[in-house]
């Protein structure tokens, strides 16, 4: 339990009008101040924020209450992390008030667990200097973005991380249930989940590392290994990249969803910052509601075979519940983000956005074409009724 007393220093010593103004476009408006809401769509602002009484109220969906319960809401997190994101703001550690009660020894376990392999696959590819080096290379993956990114390899061998886990004070019950060592196959010992793998780490909105996705070096299957659902990961409730690009988001207004994780970096390396993907699952009302808190519209980018496209869509259908405005962008045939804007660049890729159709205008087109959906054409008039 964190002292009453230091909660309420950290709210007294805190500003609701500095911290939501950092990530709203907040106008006077009397006495307060007032923005359109980020929990629900609106096109006339009904978000008020008071400094005299350090609160907010939205008069449209009611959502209100002090600075914590407006971080806990935007960025997604607890009440704890909520204070401890605050109070390291002000110079004041949370933690040293939390004790040593045994669920966040163990929760702390965790992610020691998943940071130190992190760190250990990033080391992996800094002194590789070979044939893995070369690969990165190919793709335009260069040391900058690897840096950035924390990008990692996973040796070909059977169990390099867990010995150096176990060396290092991991135990083998916490990498087991983080899903980065399983049993070896005949029973007796252990063995790397990851391996002969390029490694790109996961992180929450707080930059916390939270998982891993491996990405094979040739045409090998599975093409991708994630994680596996953790106590402390949960693939359909994240979006990667979102921690790096949510302040370019929020200042835009706008973002690019994508599939693959190579496709983010390539669109970051050519200076789009206002992007993120999908971790190796469809896009989820978790992610797309995530998403809302930062964006207005969101343009959805996928490959350009007809996979790629229905994935766009089903997207859409979960974006435009959550009153975002969507775009389905349509990539030339044999197309993906990272391939098209290598050869195209930048600019094409956003002549090509702003090409796009709403989603409404898609979904007539297909239904003049015929090949319009039941399910998806309720989803348009439930929105539209809404």
């Amino acid at each position: 339990m964190i002292p009453q007393k230091v909660i309420e220093e950290i709210r007294e010593r805190t500003d609701i009008v500095q911290i939501i103004g950092s990530m709203l476009e907040l106008k006077k408006s009397g006495s307060n101040y007032k923005a359109l809401c980020p929990f629900h769509g609106e096109k006339t602002p009904s978000f008020m924020v008071s400094p005299d009484k350090q609160i907010y109220h939205c008069f449209g969906c009611g959502k209100g209450g002090n600075v914590f319960h407006f971080l806990m809401e935007y960025e997604g997190v607890g009440f704890v992390e909520a204070v401890r994101n605050l109070g390291r703001e002000i110079g004041i550690d949370v933690d040293k008030y939390l004790g040593t009660g045994e669920g966040r020894e163990k929760r702390d376990r965790y992610y020691s667990a998943m940071e130190f392999a992190a760190r250990f696959y990033h080391k992996a590819l800094l002194d590789e200097s070979g044939r893995i080096r070369g690969y990165l290379q190919e793709r335009d993956i260069d040391d900058d973005l690897c840096e950035l990114f924390g990008i990692g390899y996973a040796p070909a061998g059977w169990d390099h991380l867990y010995k150096a886990a176990l060396e290092a004070g991991h135990g083998k019950d916490t990498l087991i249930d983080l899903n980065l060592v399983m049993r070896s196959r005949g029973g007796s010992g252990y063995r790397d989940y990851f391996r002969n793998r390029i490694i790109f780490p996961i992180a929450m909105l707080s930059n916390r590392v939270v998982g891993l996705a491996g990405r094979v070096l040739d045409r090998s299957e599975p093409k991708y290994l994630n994680t596996t659902e953790s106590p402390i990961y949960s693939k359909g409730r994240i979006l990667y990249g979102l921690n790096k690009g949510k302040d370019a988001i929020r200042k835009s207004g706008s973002a690019i969803v994508v599939e693959g994780y190579v496709d983010y970096l390539m669109l970051w390396k050519k200076g789009i910052r206002n992007i993120c993907a999908v971790c190796g699952t469809s896009l989820t009302e978790e992610q797309a509601r995530l998403l809302a808190r930062y964006a207005k519209r969101v343009y959805i980018i996928n490959d350009g075979d007809r996979a790629g496209i229905r994935a766009a869509v089903r997207a859409a259908d979960q974006f435009i519940i959550h009153g975002l405005e969507a775009f389905v962008v349509k990539l030339p045939e044999g197309e993906d983000p990272d391939s098209f804007v290598r050869k195209q660049g930048e600019e094409n890729l956003h002549d090509l956005m702003q090409a796009s159709s709403s989603y409404f205008i898609y979904l007539k087109n297909e239904a003049e074409s015929g090949s319009h959906t039941t399910f998806r054409k309720r989803r348009v008039i439930e929105h539209l009724l809404g």
